[in-house]
């Protein structure tokens, strides 16, 4: 078949317009619809981690506590105003806490937080990144000493685990139970 010159531009034109929106709502729908299904499947594992009955899913037992602050962190560039960086702690009683960081946070935040506030009979930590924010990768101070990508683009100076993690242990012990 030969086309006359311009006939595959409005041939793209005429039929791709329709067809891309057809296909932009289609995936709307189902994006939305997975994203449901993912969400749920998160809350669901989260809530079952040492869950010693049978059934599916289990009531949160205790009240439900948030905080949400903010810790500077010190840029590595002079002349760069310091960054507000949002953190929060959200604690479903006494069976799940989230941690929620913003910003692309490498794995060594999840690693650290949960070695240093799991306890045996305490709730699950769950750690959640690009919360509340995204402006660019917060590094670790192991990753900004080996290097590599997220360290390049990481706009902070080396303190900011400390400050991070100092700030979710402080958000963390107000919205625990008194003893």
């Amino acid at each position: 078949m030969v086309l006359l010159p311009g006939a595959r531009a409005y041939l793209a034109k005429t039929r791709g317009t329709p067809l891309r929106a057809a296909v932009k709502v289609r995936l709307e729908k189902e994006s939305i619809a997975a994203l449901r299904r993912v969400l749920y499947a998160l809350v669901e594992a989260a809530l079952e981690v040492n869950q010693t009955r049978f059934f599916h899913q289990r009531p949160v037992h205790g009240p439900v506590r948030s905080a949400l602050e903010t810790v500077a962190l010190e840029p590595s560039k002079p002349d760069t105003p310091d960054c507000p960086y949002r953190v929060q702690i959200i604690r479903f009683g006494d069976d799940l806490v989230i941690i929620a960081l913003a910003n692309e946070v490498v794995v060594d935040y999840s690693l650290r937080l949960k070695r240093e506030l799991t306890e045996p009979d305490g709730p699950a930590i769950w750690v959640a990144g690009y919360s509340n924010a995204y402006d660019d990768y917060v590094a670790s101070k192991r990753v900004l000493e080996e290097g590599g990508y997220e360290a390049r683009c990481t706009p902070w100076k080396d303190t900011l685990e400390e400050r991070i993690v100092g700030k979710v242990h402080e958000l963390y012990a107000r919205v625990s139970p008194s003893p």
